[in-house]
């Protein structure tokens, strides 16, 4: 319980430039042989992240160019990141 979970629901492969300590989790809509999926996805082009404790910490549309690179930019605070580097 040291690491943050990006989940990103999305019909295509992104890729994101994460810090170490954020796993990135990406769930497809549809049946793939790569990954993780589900058939019903209420989060269709979305990334969220999710602190250690389950707390949602952010939410983030990946439609938008610019806020997908904003949920690494406005992290918890910096001794919660600071715990979790170490």
């Amino acid at each position: 319980y040291t690491r943050y979970t990006l989940l990103v629901f999305s019909e295509s492969t992104v890729d994101l430039d994460a810090p170490d300590f954020i796993n990135i989790i990406q769930i497809y809509p549809e049946q793939t042989t790569e990954g993780y999926w589900s058939p019903y996805c209420p989060y269709t082009n979305q990334a969220i992240l999710v602190r250690p404790d389950a707390y949602i910490a952010r939410v983030s549309s990946l439609t938008d160019t610019n806020s997908h690179f904003a949920i690494f930019s406005q992290q918890e605070p910096t001794s919660d990141i600071a715990r979790l580097k170490s």
